[in-house]
């Protein structure tokens, strides 16, 4: 066998190792474990009076961000497994560059960057990325796998739903510019707040910070209100028939999982 064949079967036993590592079931619930104590210290610290627990919550920090920079890394390595049709190279770039490869990024950030970045407004932000650790925990739920199985299978339907909204929504917003700018010039001041008021009366929200007055404006909105709430029933039953498919799809083979011990 030529070495680099042999080199190449060794780097690719490593990296399926790897692989089985992180998804082995101790793992998880580990990752798990710490992501949540991660999460609680994140609560606990914007509390006055837990100052005085600062030295136990910069010791969990470090301690999480230690595994934190470890999965990283391992997933890092481990990608060309996830996506054995691409090169090493371009899987990991696809991880790297993938919802969940971001968020690790991100994660990991506020425990690493501070050491690189002293500016206080560029620590502010990075640190503000440390409430991202609540997407860490999707990776380890079950009912997130579904759910996103079903909006796959879904996106196109959804895609078209959220389109005919924001077509909807851009038509209402700048003709009640138009309607209302001359009745209310310090309201509807431009057509950023005419968005404003179509995201809030189309959503049935109405906080009551911008509404019309004249009969036009009023009429406008008691129909973009009801449009609303008729085309806002699309994406729910959408992604409630995908979620009831995905459901009947997992419980038939369950069943057929049964039959095939007995």
């Amino acid at each position: 066998m030529p070495f680099k064949e042999k080199v190449n079967q060794i780097r690719n036993r490593r990296w399926h190792r790897i692989s089985r590592i992180l998804k082995s079931r101790y793992v998880r619930i580990f990752l798990a474990s710490v992501i949540a104590i991660g999460l609680a210290t994140v609560v606990l610290q914007s509390y006055p009076n837990m100052e005085k627990y600062s030295i136990l919550f910069y010791a969990v920090s470090v301690f999480s961000a230690l595994f934190f920079t470890i999965e990283y890394f391992l997933r890092v390595l481990s990608a060309p497994v996830e996506y054995p049709e691409l090169p090493a190279w371009k899987a990991r770039r696809k991880y790297i560059f993938s919802f969940m490869g971001v968020i690790d990024l991100i994660a990991i950030l506020p425990f690493t960057a501070p050491y690189f970045f002293q500016a206080k407004v560029v620590r502010d932000m990075i640190e503000l990325g440390r409430i991202f650790l609540i997407f860490k925990i999707l990776r380890y739920t079950k009912s997130f796998a579904m759910i996103r199985e079903a909006l796959s299978t879904v996106k196109y339907e959804l895609l078209t739903a959220l389109s005919f909204a924001m077509m909807i929504m851009s038509f209402c917003a700048t003709l009640m510019y138009y309607i209302e700018r001359q009745a209310q010039p310090d309201v509807f001041t431009d057509i950023g707040e005419g968005f404003w008021w179509a995201i809030i009366t189309f959503t049935t929200v109405g906080y009551g910070d911008i509404y019309p007055i004249t009969p036009l404006g009023k009429l406008l909105a008691g129909c973009m209100a009801l449009v609303g709430i008729a085309t806002l029933t699309l994406p729910t039953a959408i992604i409630s028939g995908a979620m009831m498919d995905r459901l009947r799809i997992q419980r038939e083979q369950r069943e057929q999982n049964q039959k095939t011990i007995e």
